[in-house]
């Protein structure tokens, strides 16, 4: 019997049915047909009748074996469409190997007729085992693994051949079509690889579920792949309607296959079942003895006296005389079969090839039987199947029998008594009933009931309808795998819906909003683009929608536009470049002699490093003579002493002589200072790097400026914080030339204190690593600078302080010492009335 019933396998088989179909027909419509696309079409073709199979087998629910010429058929097909895909790649674009593409016609096609008379010819056994598993899989992988290879070998010759810049069309469809392939092939073996190590590992050889996922999800990559890349990369000349249609529909697609993969819409773990615990249920023979049955609810009694144990495995059945003529529908039996799996059969064990498979065809055979709960038990895992006699009734007992791979435990026993009644009782029976995800679906394996040997069942629940009727020859079962498939199909159908509708209005409207949108307004900026192009300067494109075609088409008329005013106007555009460029060399000449200024400038402070250092040794001679005359003033005043009237006379001349002296002497020391740091100023950057401790350095030269400021000024009171980074460590650095700055800087820090008088005056200064470099900082909380302040700071000769008090050239030559002899970086951090900090960062 087949009922359609959809499952999730049914909603990604569909839609690799509709894409294929589409490609297929879309293959149609091309007339001139490159070798490559001829194939590719076989391909298609192949895949679209494997797909309709596919389709029937996922979504029509049969209780009997599926008809073996339909699943070498699938496999022929599948097989077919790999061989016609292998010649594609070898005809795609080019054809560098016609040998070897012949080599590869005479092998592979022998192989897909051996392979439909094995699979053909042999339908029992283990040679139809492995033509449908082994010998389908080997084919299929290496064919596949051969048309990588191909692919990747025209991408490696296609890139020897390039023209250098940016890869060529053909170089990016190998490498497309490559990386393709290269996904699945690597699934497949994945796939393999694990299914194999499973079966070495696990006793019965059952593959991981997640490879069948995996296995799946890799299809399914490959077949939105390469319709994708064949759209992209196709030899023949494709439309914009037709590549987005076709990336539309792939979209559309290829994202409900993933999502029935990722996320189903029904999974086994919803759906449970109601099964009996401690319940029993009597089926009392007609009394007219018709052969039909009177169901009703039993008073529970469990026997616990189990009788023999039949030591019964997973492969194993058992056969048991009655010791009377036990009455089933409208036959008598004198022995009884005792199946493993929850059933009886009379006549003949339930499995015709005398092998223990489980499945439901087994179950839905020509044998009369019983079946307290046929599902898949294992009593060689636990528990154990019992057989007692007694003179009126006997008793088959599974009691605590787990099922296959699971914990889950089943209680239950089957009496049957020489007056043909049957009772069944249900200890325990642990649910769900699901069994596990393989090719098939997700399959939920148990049913239960009374057959008297039709292939049939019936659609009635089996324990929740008591009492009921059966009537004389009908059986009464109930099948959890069909109960889940019509669960599943419920809701499946709106998915189904869903692709059927979403694909007819992908392949019916956009066709026709793509045409109206986005294809007739790119022909007319095409159009405009040839008419421009044959001279007609004037052309306009009318401007349709407001989006980015829109946009085009705006700028297209923008553009012809300019032409027609530079077309009109050329003359007068000449003569202003023209204009443009002279000006431009009056910018050139400007600049150019900014550089010369520089240049003199630069040749000026080398001049003025001479100048001060020849005017050194007159402003010495200055200041030693102004001392001596100091000094000989005191002299002719002491040697005067004791001639009063000498002295009056001349005692004023020597004081105003003192005076004179000792402001020569001061303004010479000022002079000498200025030249010195002149001097200093010529020479920075001269001397050679050194390691140093550069907290260490840091320390001492605070110490020297601070006993330096009290030297000059006795009551200068200041707190100086030090906070010193030990991670900074051995640093490379002119030794004199830092610390001159760290001087000039806390120094300065002093002087800007002293002269805003403040009341708590506070100097910080510290060390700090950083990732590339090591910081110094020197903060006051005196008076800040402005922002103009702080623009001219560095400039050489700008000062903030009193006229007399300072040369302007202190912060310029520390500037110059960190940026250009150490390579670092020396900013302010300022704002009015919020202190200072200056920042220094040398490179590690």
């Amino acid at each position: 019997m087949n009922e359609l019933l959809f499952r999730t396998e049914s909603v990604q088989n569909l839609a690799a049915l509709i894409l294929a179909l589409a490609v297929f027909g879309y293959m149609l419509t091309i007339r001139a047909k490159s070798v490559a696309t001829q194939w590719f079409f076989v391909f298609f073709g192949a895949t679209v009748l494997g797909g309709v199979i596919q389709v029937y087998r996922s979504s029509f629910f049969t209780l009997a074996a599926e008809p073996h010429w339909l699943g070498v058929l699938s496999a022929f097909l599948m097989l077919l469409s790999v061989w016609a895909y292998l010649q594609f790649a070898f005809h795609f674009l080019e054809n560098p190997f016609p040998r070897e593409t012949k080599v590869a016609l005479l092998i592979t096609t022998p192989l897909l007729f051996v392979y439909a008379g094995i699979a053909g010819f042999v339908s029992d056994g283990a040679l139809a085992e492995l033509a449908g598993g082994t010998i389908l899989f080997t084919v299929a992988l290496g064919m596949c693994l051969w048309a990588t290879i191909v692919f990747l070998r025209k991408w490696r010759r296609s890139v020897r051949h390039a023209p250098p810049g940016q890869p060529t069309q053909r170089v990016r469809a190998f490498r497309t079509f490559t990386l393709v392939n290269g996904f699945a092939i690597v699934g497949l073996l994945t796939v393999s690889v694990l299914s194999v190590l499973y079966s070495v590992l696990d006793a019965e050889g059952r593959p991981p579920a997640f490879t069948v996922y995996l296995f799946q999800f890799m299809g399914v990559g490959f077949s939105f792949g390469l319709v994708l890349a064949y759209l992209n990369y196709g030899p023949e000349p494709t439309s914009f309607q037709a590549k987005l249609v076709g990336l539309s529909l792939v979209g559309v697609l290829a994202f409900v296959a993933v999502m029935m993969l990722v996320v189903p819409a029904f999974q086994g773990e919803t759906f449970a079942t109601e099964a009996p615990q401690q319940q029993a249920v009597r089926f009392t023979p007609d009394p007219l003895g018709l052969g039909g049955y009177e169901a009703s609810a039993l008073t529970y009694r469990y026997d616990t006296d189990l009788g023999e144990d039949l030591r019964m495995n997973d492969d194993s059945v058992q056969v048991r005389m009655l010791g009377f003529a036990f009455p089933f529908y409208d036959k008598t039996w004198d022995r009884l079969y005792i199946s493993p799996n929850g059933a009886v059969t009379f006549g003949a064990p339930i499995y015709q090839q005398g092998a223990i498979v489980f499945g439901s065809w087994y179950f839905y055979n020509d044998l009369p039987k019983l079946a307290p709960l046929y599902t898949d038990l294992d009593p060689s895992a636990g528990g154990g199947v019992y057989f007692k006699q007694a003179e009126d009734h006997v008793t088959v007992t599974w009691h605590e029998v787990p099922r296959f791979d699971t914990d889950l435990l089943h209680s239950m026993q089957v009496v049957l008594y020489r007056s043909g009644t049957i009772h069944m009782v249900y200890k325990q029976i642990d649910t769900p009933f699901w069994g596990s995800k393989t090719e098939e679906g997700f399959t939920v394996n148990a049913r239960w009931g009374l057959m008297p040997g039709e292939t049939t069942r019936s659609g009635t629940s089996f324990m929740g309808d008591l009492p009921y009727t059966i009537a004389p020859g009908e059986a009464r079962t109930e099948d959890f795998r069909l109960a889940y498939r019509q669960r599943t199909h419920q809701a499946m159908v709106p998915l189904v819906w869903l692709v059927l509708g979403a694909s007819l209005f992908i392949i019916v409207v956009f066709p026709f909003v793509y045409r109206s949108s986005l294809v007739k307004p790119l022909e007319r900026v095409l159009e405009g683009v040839q008419r421009v192009n044959a001279g007609e300067l004037e052309t306009e494109v009318r401007v349709g929608a407001r989006d980015e075609i829109g946009r085009l088409t705006h700028h297209f008329n923008r553009m012809t536009q300019s032409l027609q005013r530079y077309n009109s106007e050329m003359e007068a555009l000449v003569a202003e470049r023209t204009l443009q460029l002279e000006r431009s060399l009056e910018d050139l000449k400007t600049t150019q002699q900014q550089l010369v200024q520089q240049e003199k400038m630069a040749s000026l402070g080398a001049l003025t490093a001479g100048i001060a250092h020849e005017i050194k040794n007159p402003l010495n001679f200055i200041n030693n003579f102004a001392e001596v005359n100091a000094e000989l003033a005191d002299e002719l005043r002491e040697d005067l002493a004791g001639h009063p009237e000498a002295l009056a006379k001349i005692d004023d001349l020597l004081i105003d002589l003192k005076e004179n002296a000792t402001v020569i002497a001061q303004h010479g020391k000022r002079a000498d200072g200025i030249v010195r740091s002149m001097m200093q100023h010529a020479r920075s950057g001269s001397s050679e790097k050194q390691a140093v401790d550069l907290n260490a350095l840091v320390t001492e030269h605070v110490d020297l400026a601070y006993h330096g400021k009290r030297a000059t000024v006795p009551d200068f009171t200041v707190e100086i914080r030090q906070e010193l980074d030990e991670a900074v460590g051995q640093v490379a650095v002119v030794p004199q030339d830092l610390g001159r700055v760290v001087l000039n800087l806390v120094g300065n820090a002093f002087d800007a204190l002293l002269e805003s008088g403040t009341q708590q005056p506070v100097v910080t200064v510290s060390t700090r690593r950083l990732a590339e470099a090591v910081e110094i900082r020197v903060a006051d909380n005196g008076p800040g600078m402005s922002a103009e302040v702080q623009q001219k700071i560095f400039e050489p000769f700008f000062t903030t302080k009193p006229a007399g008090s300072g040369t302007g050239l202190g912060l310029s030559l520390s500037y110059e010492i960190v940026t250009q002899g150490h390579g670092g970086t020396m900013t302010v951090e300022s704002a009015p009335e919020q202190g200072a900090a200056l920042v220094i960062r040398l490179p590690r």
